[in-house]
């Protein structure tokens, strides 16, 4: 009925997604270019790019226009996040996604364990823990996560103050 409302493109890519890839980027492309405000069309080009064109590089250029018009969705960081491992991009723009944003990625418990995965490699232990130890994670089946992130971050810890000589604090992390 009306070609030129970016929704509506933006809307027929989310629904032929599954069987026409290639025709919903196309539809979210031209969602943008109607809409350069609606922060979800771009992820939905950048998650496009890397699962059906395998384009890591595209891809993230499509989540980071999301993230510049849109920075509280915590799923955002998750998924830009893993893009930047998959393409090796140096742990301080890693680093550099996350800053200030954690009362955002707080409220999902993926983006948490990225966040505190990315500050323990960063050489940020101490924060690392003090994040996990605010927040209350939902444990279900497939989430175990949690465990692994939380034990780097006391280990990267406890290495840290028996570098220092610090045996007892070293203890207390290990």
């Amino acid at each position: 009925m009306n070609p030129n409302d970016g929704k509506a493109h933006y809307y027929i890519g989310n629904i032929l997604y599954e069987k026409q890839p290639e025709f919903a980027i196309e539809n979210w492309k031209r969602a943008v270019e109607l809409n350069p405000s609606l922060a979800v069309a771009f992820r939905n080009i950048g998650w496009g790019y890397y699962r059906h064109y395998k384009n890591i590089p595209e891809a993230i250029t499509y989540y980071e226009k999301a993230m510049a018009i849109n920075k509280n969705e915590a799923i955002y960081y998750t998924e830009l996040d893993m893009l930047y491992e998959l393409n090796n991009a140096p742990v301080e723009k890693r680093l550099k996604l996350f800053e200030g944003q954690n009362e955002v990625v707080k409220s999902r418990d993926d983006a948490t364990i990225r966040q505190i995965s990315v500050l323990t490699l960063a050489g940020q232990p101490e924060k690392a823990v003090e994040y996990i130890d605010a927040v209350q994670y939902s444990y279900r089946e497939g989430a175990s996560m949690v465990r692994e992130v939380k034990i780097d971050a006391q280990l990267t810890l406890g290495k840290q103050y028996f570098a220092q000589k610090n045996y007892q604090k070293a203890l207390e992390y290990f």
